[in-house]
C-alpha cells in the first residue's frame, strides 16, 4: 500500500523461489528481499539470481530484515544486495532509497517499552489514505488474538522453531505500527528460542497479553485523535 501510493507497481511473491522466477521472466527495476522467507531465504534467492543471465542479474536487490544488528548492512552488502532497510519499516526510509535519494535522517522515537510510536504511525499516514490505516489498524486488532493464543499454545508445548517464527511475524507486524513493547518481547521471545532457552521465552510469553492490549487501546486512541467519528473496530511507474 505504501508503494502504490507513491506511484510504483508492485508484484508480490510467497518465497525466495518464487521471487527468483519473478526475476527470471519479468523486468523490474528493485526487489525488497525479505531475509527469513520459507522455500529459500533471502540471500539464497539472491544468490540465485545473481548467477542468472544479464541483465536480470544486475536488477537491484534491497535486503527487508528485522536483524537489525550491528554490522548486518555490510554482511548482506557482502552477499550480494545493493541495499539494506530494518524492520519496522520507516516508510520514508524506504521511499527515499527506491527514489535514488539519501535517506533522511531515522526520527528521535521513543523508548522501546512506551507501548506506541506515535512517529511510526503519522509516518504511515502521511503516506496512505486514511481509509488504509484504518484497514491496517483494524488488521492488528482483528489478528494479534489469534496470534498470542498461539505463541502462548507453541511455548506450554515447548516448539521452540515454530514459536520463534511466530515470534518473528508479530515482531514486524506490531513494529510497523509503532507498538514498540509488543514488537520487543515477540524478538525477545524469538532471540530466546533461537538460544533454545525455552524458560526463558516462558517469561516474555506471560507479558504479551498485557502489551498487546495496551497496543491496541494505543492504535485507538490515536485513530480517534485523527477522526473523532471513527473508531478502531476490535477483531509510468516503477516496477518491483
Amino acid at each position: 500500500m505504501i508503494l502504490r501510493s507513491v506511484g510504483h507497481q508492485v508484484d508480490t511473491v510467497e518465497n525466495g523461489e518464487q521471487a527468483v522466477e519473478a526475476v527470471r521472466n519479468g523486468a523490474y527495476d528493485a526487489v525488497l528481499m525479505d531475509v527469513q522467507m520459507p522455500v529459500l531465504d533471502g540471500i539464497q534467492a539472491t544468490l540465485r539470481i545473481r548467477a542468472l543471465p544479464s541483465p536480470a542479474n544486475r536488477v537491484t536487490i534491497i535486503a527487508v530484515t528485522a536483524h537489525a544488528m550491528t554490522g548486518a548492512r555490510e554482511q548482506y552488502l557482502a552477499m550480494g544486495v545493493d541495499d539494506y532497510v530494518a524492520k519496522p519499516i520507516n516508510a520514508r526510509i524506504l521511499i527515499g532509497k527506491l527514489a535514488g535519494l539519501p535517506p533522511r535522517p531515522d526520527l528521535d522515537t521513543a523508548a522501546e517499552d512506551a507501548a506506541l510510536d506515535s512517529l511510526q504511525l503519522e509516518s504511515l499516514a502521511a503516506h496512505l489514505p486514511a481509509e488504509g490505516v484504518r484497514q491496517l489498524l483494524a488488521s492488528f486488532s482483528d489478528q494479534v488474538e489469534g496470534e498470542i493464543l498461539s505463541i502462548e499454545a507453541l511455548s506450554a508445548a515447548g516448539d521452540l522453531a515454530a514459536l520463534a517464527r511466530e515470534a518473528h511475524s508479530l515482531a514486524g507486524c506490531s513494529g510497523n505500527l509503532g507498538a514498540l513493547k509488543l514488537s520487543r518481547l515477540a524478538r525477545e521471545i524469538e532471540s530466546a528460542c533461537c538460544n533454545a532457552d525455552p524458560a526463558g521465552a516462558a517469561l516474555f510469553v506471560a507479558h504479551l497479553r498485557a502489551a498487546a492490549a495496551e497496543a491496541s487501546a494505543g492504535l485507538r486512541d490515536w485513530l480517534l485523535t485523527k477522526d473523532p467519528s471513527t473508531a478502531l473496530r476490535m477483531p509510468p511507474r516503477r516496477r518491483l
